[in-house]
Parts: structure tokens; sequence; C-alpha cells
């Protein structure tokens, strides 16, 4: 949870893709410091993590909801892989953290990463 880039967000993914579980989650904080391909490269990552077959993925930060407006306006189209994947938006790693709280992830393996910035270590006492 100390550094992401699109680079070693879709190495995660593709590396969580092939962990063998019964359930998985992903918790991904924004990529920061992107520049004006932020929102496209955010995109990029929303793709990867809808479309590996994970349970849930939570996405924290403000270039995820840009990046997840485009998706849910169908402005930009997912495809979910051999099923439907749940997600959820955060503004914040306190705000998931929160949430996490009072909706724990039981029997979950869990993949955590974001840059610093998001602090995504944040979440993990509720884990």
């Amino acid at each position: 949870a100390y550094n992401a880039n699109p680079t070693s967000m879709a190495a995660a993914l593709d590396n969580f893709a092939s962990v063998s579980a019964d359930r998985k989650a992903a918790l991904l904080g924004d990529m920061l410091e992107l520049g004006t391909e932020s929102v496209e490269e955010h995109i990029g990552v929303v793709r990867k993590a809808l479309g590996i077959g994970l349970d849930e993925v939570y996405f924290v930060g403000a270039e995820f909801g840009k990046a997840l407006e485009k998706v849910s306006d169908g402005t930009v189209e997912v495809s979910y892989g051999e099923r439907m994947t749940q997600w959820k938006h955060f503004d914040t790693s306190d705000a998931l953290k929160e949430h996490l709280e009072n909706n724990p992830l039981k029997d979950y393996v869990i993949l955590v990463k974001g840059s610093r910035g998001t602090r995504m270590e944040k979440t993990i006492p509720a884990l």
C-alpha cells in the first residue's frame, strides 16, 4: 500500500488473479501523480479489476471516482469476465475502513494496493 502506478497495479491484479481462493476481494487506492492521463489509466485498472473474476472490489479516491463515473454512465464499457464483480467506491481510506468495520470481509483473500497518498494501510485493521 505504499506505491502504485499503472504497471504495478496491472502486475498485482494479474498475480492476484492466479491465486486460488474461494472468495477474493481487492481494495485499490488511487494512483497519484499521473497527470493528464490519470482518468484513462484508472479506467484501465477498473477494467482489469472487474474483468478478472474477483468477488468484490473496493475503489478509493477521487481519480477512481472519475473513472467509475464513466463506467456507471456507460461512457466506458467493462467486461466482467466469467462472473459479475460487485464494486463500491469510497472517497477516502477512512470511509472504506468504516464500511469494512460494519461489513466485515470474512473468509476472503484480499489484495490491498494504492499510492501512499491514499493511505490504504488504514484499512488493514478492519480486515
